[in-house]
């Protein structure tokens, strides 16, 4: 996804023209085709994420259907946050592809991080009270 980004950026600079694809969909189809070429995955996600591949003929099939993919660097230098918005169509899509990101090594975390250590250490003693779950479970 990041690759893709930076890709979609030197082109626009390079040719001096916009392209008529906005660059959340480069990275979601850069996303989309390196989870379904990984090894580690299983055979019915990478199904899905092939037959999602091969359904979108054209990027522009998916204007209406991903709002948001991007990558940015995390505070932990190598780490990257990914943040993503598809619409329900795609909901089955997104959840494969949070699976695959978890099974090579990624974790999921939701929403915006702590500001400060005082939010943190909040945050670790709801946990351990049990009033405040981390993360929402994903299916």
């Amino acid at each position: 996804m990041d690759s893709a980004g930076k890709e979609y950026f030197l082109e626009t600079q390079r040719t001096k023209v916009q392209s008529a694809l906005p660059p959340h969909l480069h990275a979601w189809c850069a996303a989309i085709l390196a989870a379904s070429s990984l090894k580690e995955i299983s055979d019915e996600d990478r199904c899905v994420l092939v037959q999602h591949a091969t359904d979108t003929t054209k990027p522009e099939t998916l204007l209406d259907h991903v709002f948001v993919a991007r990558s940015a660097p995390a505070y932990v230098q190598g780490n990257f946050k990914l943040s993503s918005s598809v619409d329900q169509s795609l909901q089955a899509v997104l959840s494969v592809l949070l699976r695959v990101l978890q099974a090579t090594g990624g974790e999921l975390k939701h929403g915006t991080p702590p500001k400060s250590a005082q939010e943190r250490a909040l945050i670790k003693l709801l946990v351990d009270m049990g009033e405040w779950t981390a993360m929402p479970i994903v299916s």
